[in-house]
C-alpha cells in the first residue's frame, strides 16, 4: 500500500508525496507548475491551521485542478503588459 499523504504543522511540510505523484499530476494538469502549486499548497495548510484537512490527496488534486482551470503559471506570465510597461502577475 502506498504512503498517505500528510501534513507535519510543527514544519509546516507535506509528506508522503512520490515522484509518482509529481509525474501523475504533471501529465494530468500541463498547464500547471506542480512543485510550485504544491508548495503554495503547504504555505496555505501552514496558514490555515484551523481548517485541517482529512484528505490531502483530494485537497490537492482540487487545488492543481482549479490552478488548471485558471491557465496555471504559464498564462499568468504570459499576460500582456500594462500602458505603463510594467507586467502584472
Amino acid at each position: 500500500r502506498q504512503k498517505d499523504i500528510s501534513f507535519d504543522y510543527g514544519k509546516g511540510k507535506l509528506t508522503g508525496i512520490t515522484q509518482d505523484h509529481i509525474g501523475r499530476w504533471s501529465n494530468a494538469y500541463p498547464a500547471v507548475d506542480v512543485p510550485t502549486e504544491i508548495l503554495r499548497a503547504a504555505e496555505w495548510l501552514a496558514s490555515n491551521p484551523t481548517k485541517r484537512k482529512k484528505n490531502l490527496s483530494r485537497f490537492l488534486t482540487n487545488w492543481l485542478t482549479r490552478e488548471q482551470e485558471r491557465g496555471g503559471m504559464r498564462s499568468r506570465n504570459t499576460q500582456a503588459p500594462k500602458e505603463d510597461g510594467v507586467r502584472v502577475l
